[in-house]
């Protein structure tokens, strides 16, 4: 669900061309710091991943603890199995509305809030690393758009579940989302011009990749909680 929610098609489109920005300003920091907007030499392509991993974290956190909250106040054990369904039909859904090309705006707030503390070159202080983090919360905002009916319900089945499971799953989640972006930019930044090309390339493999996993991942969820005595004969 961390690979899909990265590669999500509402999101990923733009992110060759951010980092692309923000590693080719490198070239400029001199001139950026003469005219006092930069403070500091740019840090490496790790570590603006790391950054934009970060926001990433944090947006997945506050979800978390918001889906949690809920299913403290809201007893839906009993309906666990339901509920599991539910979120496997909607992976179905979902990734057909995908290969449809659809996307949604659940949450242009979000990236409305990340536009008005973020920085560029024409405000009077240039703040980078600010604005990688930032940038991984709209980033996380804008993949939710397209996978938030995979993702929430998801959250709140950990919730249900309990125990080290809820934890390992959050945990993988979280740190799929980050690895991938720390991964991401650092190639990005050596591979430089080529490697993005590469990228803006594969978007649409990469959309129907997604979209496909997804669904086929539905239709095995659906096939195992609704056959439980097939599945049953089969492992004895």
């Amino acid at each position: 669900l961390g690979v899909l929610v990265y590669f999500s098609p509402c999101a990923f489109p733009i992110l060759p061309g951010y980092i692309s920005y923000y590693i080719n300003l490198a070239q400029r920091e001199d001139e950026l710091m003469e005219s006092g907007k930069l403070d500091k030499k740019m840090p490496p392509h790790y570590a603006l991943g790391g950054l934009a991993a970060l926001g990433q974290l944090t947006f997945f956190g506050i979800i978390a603890i918001i889906v949690f909250g809920l299913g403290s106040l809201i007893d839906l054990s009993g309906i666990l199995h339901y509920f599991a369904l539910a979120v496997a039909i909607l992976l179905i859904v979902l990734g057909a509305f995908m290969l449809t090309g659809g996307t949604a705006h659940l949450l242009g707030f979000v990236q409305k809030l990340v536009d008005k503390y973020s920085t560029t070159e024409m405000d009077e202080k240039f703040t980078p690393k600010r604005n990688m983090y930032l940038w991984g919360i709209g980033y996380s905002a804008a993949s939710i758009d397209c996978t938030a009916a995979a993702v929430i319900p998801f959250i709140g089945y950990l919730a249900l579940i309990g125990g080290v499971a809820t934890w390992t799953g959050l945990g993988g989640l979280m740190l799929s989302v980050s690895l991938l972006m720390i991964t991401v930019t650092t190639i990005v930044g050596l591979g430089q011009q080529q490697f993005i090309t590469v990228l803006r390339r594969s978007t649409g493999l990469i959309k129907a990749t997604g979209a496909w996993m997804m669904m086929m991942a539905g239709i095995g969820l659906t096939f195992y909680l609704t056959q439980p005595e097939l599945i049953a004969s089969w492992l004895v």
